[in-house]
């Protein structure tokens, strides 16, 4: 051809001068070249992505592909291997034919010493043209890990896995799925596009060879909120609110295709280890009403949906004709039977837990552990989280750090109440702190006037500075005045971690990777506000969790002798209770029980219906305001028996305490608060003391004591909550984050 060599426009037809895409006739380019291509009769490539593989893992195997170009069948093509140059067994390929493609395996040898490999792969086709076709790239074979107590960074943190790993993380979410392909499809399928498959496997390969457990997060059932036929309905039929209704089974099933997709396309790699089944799901539910929700119902009770209720968190005792002025209500009071269906079974959220941990279950994968979370934003009843492994919850530590051991009493209740009875529960710490709420901006409501430290003498010291209005503001208030979450306090952190491992968690977690360490975006609402808050919760993994986890995981809570009631009636009746926030008179009073060194157990009503009171010596009843008769009637036969009341001014009549705890509003100054309900712990102890002997004390409320036994050894836990303002958020009085040194005398019954 004399054409010059080069990229070249080409027409076919008559249609000269149309350079239109999509005209007929019209070929975009062609490329004229220098002399003739080799014609190859095959191609030989890598058809699988993955390259790191677990030591000893079974059925481990790289995925190659040979494509017949040839007219004629392709036949007497082999492939042979060499791993770091040592010959592996090859492989005849049968008959190919015509453009079709063959796929075949290599055994990986995955008792080889954990290193990485050089992998190299060689087919030979014979014939009058014969053709060689190879690939060559590395391998990793990665030590097996020993058993752990997982240290979970809940959000994607894997584009910085060395800091990850520094600081002692041995789990990270970073596993999703496209739960709109899956919905379409209607059935178990690829969980995602090809391309994002591979960056997910790439994904896991690396988590693997830094010895990183991934997490899928999989949040289905909200996702199907945005269905609207599938949405909650009111009394009228209309659409309300922003979740789905459980109790569709085409929901139901999405959230068991969902987990099956995944696990079917990742569940075989040794790096996906856990997935989080739904969060933050249940503070969006709501009443429903559609005729399959009133056909559970009444399949379940008998009775229709009474129509005084008046939302799904509480119907108000005094709103309510006819309540007994006792405000003691019998156990079958209708509302009170619908209520405790709805918040067990009947908002259908536990159902789509158990559906989608059964489908990520699905690929027989027994060492994969499922958790939901936040489970303890709910009322008190048994059931939260469905059959999933774990309960969690997360807690923001300030005020008061040992607040989180609340929100982990809580988890411990509904466990136990699980008609799963292996449920054990993992705790998060929140490594962000609301800004508002900690060190509020200038123009915000500030709960706390902060102009105590002008002076200089008793301004805190630190790199802070005055403002102009003669206000304190610390370095980072100056550097990141639009932070609007903070890094928490290190102090903080530590405590709160000796207050949740002082209880037998199997796991811990933390969420907010941007305001943990120092990042090159200075955008989002996460901020690196303290820089010391890393290297402390580093050395606490380090010095803590390494050595001591695997054995505290096997430590079970010593049996308490001290209960704590929640009561669902009044939360119901009377708009009481935590809903996980660990907050209000309920805080407050467990906040008591731990000043007071009273090693308490959360229980709920279904607690006491099912297995009496006759394990306790004391019973603490705060917001105890609507109770349903079998709770009276074990009350009183409790206090009978010679058991001990301590109640509030607000106690259902048909009770009284034998020690008041009158009630108190906590004020926003901490120093205050916290002095206020160390001076409640220390009446309380007065009146009790006489009456009651610990097994484990201390000799300052400063300290807060808890004890765990295996056998006839006891674990006695020491919690120092000595704290001080600070010059990080002090200055405005919300929060005492410093730590102080304390000296306390322990004693235990053994």
């Amino acid at each position: 051809m004399s054409v010059v060599p080069g990229v070249k426009r080409l027409m076919i037809g008559d249609r000269v001068g149309s350079y239109y895409h999509g005209f007929p006739g019209y070929i975009d380019q062609v490329r004229v070249c220098k002399g003739a291509l080799q014609f190859s009769p095959a191609s030989f490539e890598v058809a699988s992505v993955r390259r790191v593989f677990q030591r000893m893992e079974p059925d481990a195997t790289v995925t190659f592909a040979v494509v017949n170009h040839q007219r004629e069948t392709l036949s007497g093509a082999k492939v042979s291997f060499l791993l770091s140059g040592v010959p592996q067994p090859s492989q005849l390929i049968p008959d190919v034919a015509s453009g079709e493609r063959y796929l075949f395996d290599m055994q990986i040898d995955t008792s080889l010493r954990p290193d990485d490999y050089r992998l190299t792969a060689v087919v030979d086709v014979p014939g009058d043209d014969p053709y060689r076709g190879a690939q060559e790239f590395e391998i990793t074979i990665t030590p097996r890990l020993p058993r752990r107590m997982p240290v979970l960074m809940w959000g994607g943190a894997m584009k910085q896995v060395d800091q990850l790993v520094d600081l002692g993380f041995t789990h990270s979410l970073g596993i999703g799925a496209d739960f709109g392909k899956i919905w379409e499809a209607g059935e178990v399928t690829d969980p995602t596009t090809p391309e994002r498959m591979v960056s997910a496997i790439e994904t896991l390969d690396l988590a693997l060879k830094n010895g990183v457990g991934m997490c899928a997060g999989l949040s289905p059932g909200r996702w199907a909120a945005g269905q609207e036929e599938y949405r909650r309905v009111n009394a009228d039929g209309e659409p309300h609110g922003e979740s789905a209704c459980g109790n569709f089974p085409e929901v139901q099933e999405f959230c068991y295709n969902v987990g099956a997709s995944v696990a079917e396309a990742y569940g075989d790699h040794p790096a996906l280890q856990s997935c989080m089944v739904h969060t933050e799901v249940r503070g969006a539910t709501g009443l429903c009403y559609h005729d399959h929700d009133r056909d559970l119902f009444r399949e379940a009770t008998g009775l229709e949906i009474p129509e005084a209720i008046a939302s799904h968190r509480s119907t108000s005792w005094d709103t309510i004709d006819d309540f007994p002025a006792d405000r003691v209500i019998p156990d079958d009071y209708p509302m009170y039977v619908y209520y405790k269906w709805f918040w067990g079974d009947g908002d259908g959220w536990n159902a789509l837990h158990t559906n989608l941990h059964e489908g990520i279950k699905s690929a027989g994968n027994e060492d994969l552990w499922t958790f939901h979370d936040p489970a303890a934003r709910t009322a008190s009843v048994f059931g939260s989280g469905g059959q999933v492994d774990y309960l969690s919850h997360w807690t923001y530590s300030y005020p008061d750090p040992i607040r989180i051991g609340l929100c982990t009493d809580e988890l411990f209740a509904m466990a136990r109440g699980s008609s799963r009875a292996d449920q054990q529960v993992m705790k998060m710490t929140q490594i962000i702190w609301y800004r508002n709420q900690t060190a509020p901006q200038p123009g915000e409501e500030a709960r706390v006037q902060t102009g105590d430290f002008v002076d200089q003498d008793t301004r805190p010291s630190g790199t802070g500075s005055v403002d102009a209005s003669g206000r304190y503001l610390a370095a980072w208030e100056r550097e990141i005045p639009g932070a609007r979450f903070v890094t928490i306090a290190p102090m903080q952190l530590r405590e709160a971690l000796w207050t949740k491992i002082s209880r037998p968690i199997q796991g811990i977690m933390y969420h907010g990777w941007q305001s943990l360490v120092p990042l090159d975006s200075s955008s989002g609402s996460y901020r690196y506000t303290n820089s010391e808050t890393r290297w402390e919760l580093k050395r606490l993994v380090n010095t803590v969790i390494r050595p001591l986890g695997p054995t505290l995981m096997e430590i079970p809570d010593r049996p308490a002798d001290v209960a704590f009631l929640q009561s669902f009636a009044s939360e119901m009746f009377a708009n009481k209770g935590t809903w996980g926030w660990n907050g209000g008179w309920i805080g407050d009073a467990y906040l008591i029980m731990q000043y007071a060194r009273l090693q308490t157990r959360v229980v709920y009503e279904q607690t006491i219906q099912k297995e009496g009171l006759d394990d306790f010596k004391v019973l603490v009843m705060p917001d105890c305001d609507v109770l349903p008769r079998s709770i009276v009637d074990a009350v009183q036969a409790f206090q009978d028996a010679g058991g001990i009341v301590v109640g509030d001014e607000n106690l259902c009549p048909a009770i009284q305490p034998d020690i008041l705890m009158p009630s108190q509003k906590r004020p926003k100054e901490a120093d205050l608060a916290r002095a206020m309900n160390i001076e409640a712990a220390t009446n309380l102890r007065a009146e009790l003391d006489e009456h009651y002997g610990r097994y484990a004390d201390s000799s300052t409320p400063d300290v807060i004591t808890r004890v765990r036994t295996y056998g006839s050894t006891d674990y006695l836990f020491a919690v120092n909550d000595q704290r001080e303002f600070g010059d990080y958020v002090g200055q405005h009085g919300l929060v005492m984050e410093n730590g102080l040194p304390t000296d306390a005398s322990l004693t235990i019954r053994h």
